[in-house]
């Protein structure tokens, strides 16, 4: 997957996790029904100032290569410093269900990533951008869970993923 070929760091850069659910509201009875659907994507607006018309062509080149929602492509938040903590983690336990995942071969007894921060399971087609709602805390024996988090089947069934910390 090809990360986004900006010319320079922007000007404005906004990441927003949309939930997928919706809230459908009776014309009739004004009553309300919320459909709560598994997952969430990702938007983000960014702005560039004077950039250079053979890169603006390159830009929307890229772009109109993808498709619509078709395509996908890397990009990091700009307004975050991207640490390069890749770590060789691996998924601890089959059949793991829920929106809890279990994983070891973490650096021990640590806080290696705070709520908030986004991290990156998996690599290159299969790849998705997570955001914490809890602290990864290591243990002693290199355990860690990643809570609050949706699962996909991809990593009920892998023993090894990878783990980007985006910071």
């Amino acid at each position: 997957m090809e990360h986004l070929p900006l010319p320079k760091a922007p000007k404005k850069c906004v990441f927003r996790l949309v939930p997928n659910s919706s809230v459908h509201v009776s014309k009739h009875n004004n009553s309300s029904e919320i459909f709560d659907l598994e997952g969430a994507y990702w938007e983000f607006e960014i702005e560039i100032a004077n950039v250079p018309e053979d890169d603006a062509l390159a830009l929307d080149a890229f772009l109109t290569k993808l498709r619509g929602q078709v395509g996908k492509f890397l990009a990091h938040d700009y307004r975050r410093e991207q640490l390069d903590l890749n770590i060789p983690a691996r998924v601890d336990g089959a059949n793991q269900d829920g929106n809890i995942l279990n994983i070891f071969q973490l650096p021990v007894n640590r806080v290696y990533a705070k709520a908030g921060m986004y991290v990156q399971i998996a690599i290159g087609e299969s790849a998705e951008l997570k955001k914490l709602t809890a602290d990864v805390v290591v243990d002693s024996y290199g355990k860690a869970k990643i809570a609050n988090i949706n699962l996909l089947n991809i990593f009920l069934h892998h023993k090894h993923f990878a783990l980007a910390l985006l910071l």
